[in-house]
């Protein structure tokens, strides 16, 4: 950041010089300052910056690891079951019944079993699954502003929610998936983090729609969960 607190006026006028060639130089090159990240798979997502952290703002949504290895397809009740047997990591996508095609992966990304968050390879290369640490960090940057309420982290899609998403990390509400079943939970949010509570649990993040205070809401929702669970995952940069 340029300070100009203590330049003469001809200082100012060549540091206003050098942004708008900068700037031009950027616009004729198309290369513009980025605002989205892509995955191996080429599906772009948004991302934003909350102090010093740069999160996605929409759950990921690829089939293969950053490594490009195909991450298995867990849909169907006996690929999901056969790949948590057999300790494989898994995605499947949103709905009840097997066979459906995935219309909301787009809203609302894909699920994944913990096996395939332990690889450390399903965020695209510089991005990785948050930890606690990593969340604590955004709850302590949110104090600091006055913002440290679970509404600005929410999507307005909350149902009966008085959300404002002032951060823009639009957090979903979202259904998941137990062993093999769809758990249909509308008003509450599942996140994968990246701890590991022991061989046959990860931990997650849970936030429903009673939540108000976030460093209060991360105290009580970041428990373990059992490895073959199915939740959405968001990625944070390295």
């Amino acid at each position: 950041m340029i300070s100009t607190k203590k330049m003469n006026v001809p200082s100012r006028w060549l540091a206003l010089a050098l942004l708008i060639g900068l700037y031009a130089c950027n616009k004729k090159d198309n290369v513009l300052p980025a605002t989205t990240v892509t995955d191996i798979d080429g599906n772009v997502y948004r991302f934003v910056t909350i102090g010093k952290q740069i999160w996605m703002a929409e759950n990921l949504k690829t089939t293969h690891y950053n490594n490009k290895t195909k991450i298995q397809d867990g849909q169907s009740d006996a690929a999901w079951n056969d790949n948590n047997n057999g300790k494989t990591g898994a995605y499947c996508w949103y709905n009840r019944k097997n066979g459906q095609p995935d219309s909301l992966t787009k809203e609302y990304g894909r699920l994944y079993n913990f096996y395939a968050v332990k690889t450390g390879n399903l965020c695209p290369i510089g991005w990785h699954v948050p930890n606690k640490q990593d969340w604590a960090v955004l709850a302590d940057t949110l104090y600091e502003m006055g913002l440290n309420y679970t509404s600005v982290i929410m999507d307005k899609k909350w149902p009966g929610e008085k959300v404002s998403n002032l951060t823009g990390l639009s957090l979903l509400p979202n259904d998941y998936r137990e062993n093999p079943l769809f758990i249909k939970m509308p008003s509450m949010a599942h996140q994968w983090l990246s701890d590991i509570h022991s061989d046959n649990e990860g931990v997650k993040l849970k936030i429903d729609n009673n939540s108000n205070i976030l460093t209060i809401s991360l105290l009580l929702g970041i428990t373990a969960s059992d490895n073959y669970c199915g939740y959405p995952v968001r990625c944070v940069k390295d």
